[in-house]
């Protein structure tokens, strides 16, 4: 087998006819000199140890990449995970929000309606008052004593504003 052109560029060889003996110039610049079967099997198994050394680089290299690769997946994974944990955790607060705000209306709109039934049993209070204040002056003026109505108006307009100084309270 001749030796391969990757170790040898050109080389001179020289052959001795009665010692069968070959010299061999490498490309790195030594001289090898001995049986042509000899050099040839010293180079081939060169090559190997090279071939193997360069294998077993690539080996190194093909696991690291493939160490780094599952690490960038496991990495996504957890993004991907710790993602989906935010946006559950985004939506339960979001709904505790919406449940929050519909309550706060509910309760809001049941306090218009009690300060509107408030408000309207007020103004009947305030009406029935104004028609008991009119009989009452009626049958005063009806009534032979004149001082009791002046005292009486006092009394009515003193519980009046009394009266109302409860309501807004």
């Amino acid at each position: 087998m001749p030796p391969s052109s990757s170790s040898l560029s050109h080389p001179t060889t020289r052959t001795s006819c009665r010692t069968n003996k070959v010299l061999l110039l490498k490309n790195d610049g030594f001289l090898l000199f001995g049986c042509f079967k000899q050099l040839v099997s010293v180079l081939v198994k060169k090559e190997r140890a090279k071939a193997n050394a360069a294998y077993l680089e690539l080996e190194k290299e093909r696991m690291a990449s493939s160490t780094a690769a599952e690490e960038a997946m496991a990495m996504i994974l957890r993004l991907h995970n710790k993602k989906s944990l935010i946006e559950l955790e985004a939506n339960h607060y979001r709904r505790l929000a919406e449940e929050k705000q519909q309550h706060d209306q509910e309760v809001i709109q049941s306090l218009q309606w009690i300060v509107m039934k408030h408000e309207s049993e007020r103004s009947v209070l305030e009406e029935r008052l104004r028609i008991c204040r009119q009989k009452l002056k009626i049958y005063m003026k009806g009534d032979d004593e004149g001082d009791h109505c002046e005292g009486f108006d006092e009394f009515l307009g003193f519980s009046n504003a009394n009266f109302e100084d409860d309501l807004y309270l």
